[in-house]
């Protein structure tokens, strides 16, 4: 069998379809002239049997007389259905067809026509070569066209059209009403600017729609990239990003656009919670700088006050027992160095909380079970109005090593905020292992806040407290939340998975 296209040097299949003798007589003599190796010329008269043998597909080219003697040649075009059909199907008529004729005759499949009077080799051969390329062309577009059906309806992704002289879609694809819940028709009644609440353009933010639309219609926008902010037909809001590129006449003159819109609501929600994550990270900075001149002038204040004056009345007594010892008097000396050993007592307790709460020994000995029970101890130590429920249900080798000291040091700062903030009177502090999860609650009945307000970048009140634990458990893989409003106390939790 022929290739579609391909005539010289192949062996051709031509069925007739007609009533006459003397036209496939003509048909077969002029057939034998094709190119080297010729063709076959096969002949039907009877309709239906022409129908049933077009439709095993055996021949190359169909060649039907319009003069049929029971039905005409153009139900026979529509019965095989030519237009569809891989092989071409050649009108033969007794003299040239009118304008209408032809119409019709192309409408309903037929790739050429031909003449009887003055046929040739030459002229069939032409007629045929001409019918394959056609059908071939037709063909490579049908494939073409579904090929681009199919990726229209699966993809994800949206196709248009867009006039700017009525800035309305000549097309729209179906993934339209996967992006926005609409259907093409209902965008073209509403109108999809009506959708829009904001739209970015790249360095800019939330320009108007007027702007975009201008710029458009001039032509000054060339290949587009827009994002807009949509709501969705079920109230949902999206983000879908716009790639346009000009549509252009063929003299050049600009239409409108043709472009593809998708949708990244999660790539913008990514570089949101990015830009907020560096907002943080610069607030932290400048923040942590701030608070370590701070504890260093408190930890100078304190060396300074208590160990410094310590010292020198350390100084002084030993000093005085000294001299003492010189002159022989035993009992100045004895009573001089009782008065320095509860002074010596003092400070070294005085030392040992001030290296504890600075990193607890006992995190490093005993673990975070005992860290955490203790730390509560000294704290209820301090604040005797106040009172620290425990729930504890964790073993030790459940946690791992580098999550002890993040634990210890989120659970610190907000045991801390509950006492000097909220002004809790009871805090219940939970430390448990889930499922393949560890989680710390430190909850309080304080007087609460606004959460928004407080980790506002913006917040003349923010402190370094909630922003360092969150930063904390984010860098350590775990889950930070806060959950409190005014009179209703606060809970913070932060749970870490174990897989």
């Amino acid at each position: 069998m022929v290739g579609q296209g391909e005539v010289e040097n192949l062996h051709l299949k031509i069925l007739y379809v007609g009533g006459k003798d003397k036209d496939f007589e003509l048909l077969r003599d002029a057939s034998a002239g094709i190119s080297a190796a010729g063709a076959d010329v096969d002949w039907v008269s009877d309709y239906h049997d022409a129908l049933r043998i077009i439709h095993k597909g055996l021949h190359d080219v169909y060649i039907v007389n319009c003069h049929q003697t029971d039905r005409s040649a153009i139900e026979l075009l529509r019965d095989v259905k030519a237009d569809d059909h891989e092989k071409p199907f050649i009108l033969l008529t007794e003299q040239r067809v009118d304008a209408r004729d032809e119409a019709e005759a192309i409408q309903s499949g037929a790739a050429d026509y031909l003449v009887k009077e003055g046929i040739n080799s030459l002229l069939l051969e032409k007629s045929i070569n001409y019918s394959l390329q056609q059908k071939s062309i037709q063909g490579a577009f049908k494939d073409s066209e579904k090929r681009f059906h199919f990726v229209a309806r699966n993809t994800g992704d949206a196709f248009y059209h867009l006039r700017y002289d009525t800035m309305s879609y000549d097309y729209l694809s179906p993934a339209i009403t996967t992006l926005t819940g609409y259907g093409a028709d209902e965008i073209a009644k509403i109108g999809f600017s009506q959708l829009v609440k904001r739209i970015d353009l790249p360095g800019q933010k939330d320009v108007s729609k007027e702007f975009l639309i201008k710029e458009r219609r001039e032509g000054r926008t060339g290949q587009l990239r827009a994002d807009y902010l949509i709501c969705a037909k079920n109230g949902e809001w999206k983000w879908l990003r716009d790639h346009s590129f000009p549509w252009l006449d063929d003299s050049g003159e600009l239409l409108g656009s043709t472009g593809i819109l998708s949708d990244v609501t999660e790539l913008k929600t990514a570089d949101e919670s990015l830009r907020e994550s560096e907002r943080q990270l610069r607030f932290l900075s400048a923040k942590l700088l701030t608070v370590q001149e701070e504890e260093k002038t408190r930890l100078a204040g304190l060396l300074h006050d208590s160990f410094g004056q310590t010292l020198i009345a350390l100084k002084l007594g030993v000093e005085t027992a000294i001299h003492a010892a010189k002159a022989e008097n035993k009992s100045v000396m004895m009573e001089t160095l009782q008065h320095l050993v509860p002074m010596v007592q003092n400070s070294m307790e005085e030392l040992r909380k001030t290296y504890m709460m600075l990193r607890p020994t006992i995190l490093d000995d005993f673990g975070i079970v005992a860290a955490v029970e203790w730390y509560c101890r000294e704290l209820e130590k301090l604040n005797n109005s106040r009172h620290i429920e425990k729930c504890i249900n964790i073993d030790e080798k459940q946690v791992p090593q580098h999550l002890k000291i993040v634990i210890f040091r989120i659970f610190q700062e907000a045991m801390q905020n509950a006492f000097k903030h909220s002004n809790a009177k009871c805090v219940r502090v939970t430390l448990r292992a889930l499922k393949k999860k560890i989680e710390l609650s430190v909850q309080d009945n304080g007087k609460g806040f606004d959460p928004k307000m407080a980790t506002s970048p913006d917040s003349p009140h923010k402190g370094v407290g909630l922003a360092s634990m969150k930063e904390r458990a984010s860098l350590s893989g775990g889950s930070f939340q806060i959950k409190s409003s005014k009179r209703m106390g606060t809970t913070i939790k932060v749970t870490w998975s174990l897989i």
